[in-house]
């Protein structure tokens, strides 16, 4: 045979070898497993009890960014809100929510919202950062009706301000205020009738409010002005704790709500707990990821 020949044909076999498909990986056809919900987890007032982070927000955007967290709550004066903000946008890092204080809005004749929510709304502007707001009273019942149309009103009126500066404002109920319940925020919420204006549904103060109630009819009712969802671990006396203690309650909490359609963030309230900021931020990181891919299958797919 023509060596010539001979060597074509090897060649040619050797390349039709290269052509042919690789042997299919069965897995492949797997749908992709997600490790978890996609909605971020922050943490909230983590700081508020220790001397060495309370007054460095550059230190809190390096303890959360080595725990794993996507940003922080701010809570405190105006003066002090720049420092955080800049913190933590140096650090990659969100402030989701800011609570400035004095941020309670009585609802009662003749009162007003703080005009200092109008000044942290110019500070805000153009920033994804919540505001967070709440409506109390020393003249009507908690969650009564009564003052719901104050609260309407300087609610549009705070809410049409914040718009001109692409700003949203979240109602917080809160136990023992007047706006104590998730379902009267979202009463209040709905009767303004503004779309930069909405709710935070906190797992604390529903179980302190509204523990026997048909969560996941609330979180139908209320997911259309839900802004905010926030979680904590929690003991058998429903004080706070860490993720990792009593962390049914908020995996129960959460549920609902992400198979109403809720994407947002949501938010690990830390307040009142005691030891090391760093332990508690990580044991609650390592209950999260269990939580969060458990919960996973209740969150809708990403349109």
């Amino acid at each position: 045979m023509n060596v010539r020949l001979v060597g074509f044909a090897i060649w040619g076999a050797l390349l039709a070898g290269c052509l042919v498909a690789p042997p299919k990986d069965s897995r492949a056809d797997e749908p992709t497993r997600r490790a978890g919900i996609q909605n971020p987890l922050f943490a909230m007032n983590f700081a508020l009890h220790d001397p060495q982070l309370a007054t460095r927000p550059d230190a809190q955007a390096r303890l959360l960014k080595e725990t794993g967290y996507a940003g922080t709550q701010f809570l405190g004066t105006l003066e002090q809100l720049e420092g955080t903000l800049t913190a933590m946008e140096r650090a990659g890092l969100e402030v989701f929510t800011a609570a400035v204080t004095p941020y309670n809005i009585p609802v009662d004749p003749g009162k007003t919202y703080p005009a200092i929510l109008k000044d942290a709304i110019r500070k805000l502007e153009g920033r994804k950062t919540l505001l967070l707001i709440q409506f109390v009273s020393e003249r009507y019942e908690r969650s009564s009706p009564e003052g719901d149309a104050r609260a309407v009103e300087l609610g549009r009126e705070l809410a049409d301000y914040a718009k001109c500066y692409k700003v949203r404002l979240a109602i917080y109920h809160h136990v023992h205020i007047w706006c104590e319940r998730a379902d009267h925020a979202a009463r209040i919420a709905e009767q303004c009738g503004r779309d930069n204006l909405g709710i935070c549904v906190n797992l604390f103060h529903w179980l302190k409010t509204d523990p026997e109630g048909d969560l996941p009819v609330l979180a139908k009712s209320v997911l259309p002005v839900v802004f905010l969802v926030t979680v904590n671990g929690t003991s058998p006396e429903g004080n706070y704790q860490t993720l990792d203690q009593g962390s049914e309650a908020a995996e129960r909490f959460l549920r609902p709500f992400l198979q109403a359609g809720y994407r947002g963030p949501i938010g690990l309230q830390c307040v009142t707990l005691k030891g090391d900021p760093r332990n508690n931020l990580v044991v609650s990181m390592e209950a999260w990821k269990g939580m969060s891919a458990r919960l996973a299958g209740s969150a809708p797919a990403a349109d």
